[in-house]
């Protein structure tokens, strides 16, 4: 799964979701059966093509979603993109939405998933 999520209302960031877990809370949250919308995911700073233009992403095989985390995780991803070495090993923005998700499993296209 590729999820697309607008933090703090403007900045756009990228996460591909590999864990089953992972890919059912998106689900689940896409179709408004969930109220857990904080992508929680060990941090790794290194650039992705899935999520330019940061030089971070989320390990795509960690992600979790979460009703509440703790808020040494939390973050814009502009200020994680300057300072990810620092951030630490986690990153849970809070003030996400989920605006796309597409599901790359059966087809390669990842066509959108609908609401």
């Amino acid at each position: 799964m590729y999820a697309t999520f607008r933090v703090a209302g403007s900045e756009i960031y990228y996460a591909s979701i590999t864990s089953v877990g992972g890919i059912d809370q998106a689900i689940a949250l896409w179709h408004g059966q969930s109220i857990a919308n904080i992508p929680n995911g060990a941090l790794v700073c290194e650039a992705v093509p899935w999520n330019c233009p940061w030089s971070f992403h989320q390990d795509p095989a960690s992600i979790q979603f979460a009703e509440m985390t703790i808020e040494v995780c939390d973050g814009t991803p502009s200020y994680v993109d300057q300072n990810c070495a620092g951030f630490g090993g986690q990153y849970c923005p809070w003030s996400t939405e989920l605006i796309e998700l597409r599901d790359c499993r059966a087809d390669p296209s990842c066509p959108v998933v609908p609401p």
